[in-house]
């Protein structure tokens, strides 16, 4: 089974804009890279899904995938919609596991993985009361899906920072689903800002809830977790069911109140990566070091 990541590099440009600038994107990069690192060395075969300007990033950084595939200038929505690179990801054409950039693999999954039909890391019905509250502005968009009353007995959410599986026809059957619903919204060339930040901040329902609903309610397809959710739920990392690997998720977002855990952090994933791949840890330093390379991201339509 080959592994995947996928990223749109105008992810990037608001911390390229901001003060910090390339400080900024240097400690994303290095994170985005260990994270590649540690998946590499379990999937020899390991691709990157992205658009031109991702394409030569990752080139230039030297980041360990064994193919680098670019949809071409864009992703041809706005950049609000950013989780569209892994819809098409999703669509993949042979069994696959996606897994996020900010997650680190330090040890193999269990065999049982490469056989499962559907694969997700874990369910959250522990955090409906969140999805309720996604929902809540979800229906004050226009003529926005109603799936969450079609299949209101669904109240678990799925973790999809690992996400794939061998029954293709179902995972790329969701991922067409998603995409046919929500790009309508992401090429109006009305949509208003407003309307952007609510779709920026709802992604987890046209992805983790809907992929519950769409996956296990529509298409009957019974989804194989990775972790128990109460293992999650308490982060009892002790447990006989957990597994060796890292999920910064939002973790991330609550450390970035405290700057000096933020920088703690990235302290200790900088040193990770210089002990797992010294190359590539040199290659984004020069690369962020390049006022040209980064005018380029900036730039990119």
């Amino acid at each position: 089974m080959k592994a995947v990541q996928s990223f749109r590099s105008d992810n990037l440009r608001p911390a390229l804009e901001s003060f910090g600038g390339p400080v900024m994107i240097r400690g994303q990069l290095f994170s985005m890279a260990l994270s590649a690192c540690t998946i590499a060395q379990h999937y020899p075969k390991f691709e990157y899904i992205t658009d031109d300007a991702g394409a030569e990033m990752a080139r230039a950084c030297k980041l360990p995938y064994s193919n680098i595939i670019s949809v071409g200038e864009n992703f041809n929505s706005d950049a609000s919609f950013w989780t569209h690179s892994k819809f098409e990801a999703y669509k993949s054409d042979e069994p696959f596991l996606h897994f996020d950039n900010d997650l680190f693999l330090w040890e193999p999954l269990p065999d049982y993985v490469n056989t499962a039909d559907v694969v997700a890391l874990h369910g959250e019905s522990f955090m409906w009361p969140l999805y309720e509250d996604y929902l809540a502005e979800a229906i004050t968009l226009p003529n926005w899906p109603k799936l969450h009353e079609v299949y209101f007995s669904n109240r678990t959410p799925i973790n999809m920072a690992i996400f794939g599986g061998n029954d293709i026809q179902t995972i790329n059957a969701y991922a067409n689903e998603v995409l046919e619903l929500m790009l309508p919204y992401f090429k109006d060339s009305n949509l208003t800002e407003a309307n952007k930040a609510k779709l920026t901040k709802i992604a987890p329902v046209f992805e983790q809830l809907w992929g519950s609903q769409i996956i296990q309610c529509k298409l009957n397809k019974r989804i194989t977790f990775l972790l128990p959710e109460k293992i999650v739920a308490k982060n009892d990392t002790n447990s006989k069911d957990a597994l060796k690997l890292t999920h910064l998720g939002g973790q991330k977002i609550s450390l970035e109140k405290e700057p000096k855990k933020l920088h703690d952090m990235y302290r200790k994933m900088l040193s990770n990566l210089r002990k797992i791949n010294p190359e590539v840890h040199e290659a984004i330093r020069k690369f962020t070091s390049d006022s040209t390379e980064l005018l380029k991201l900036v730039e990119a339509k």
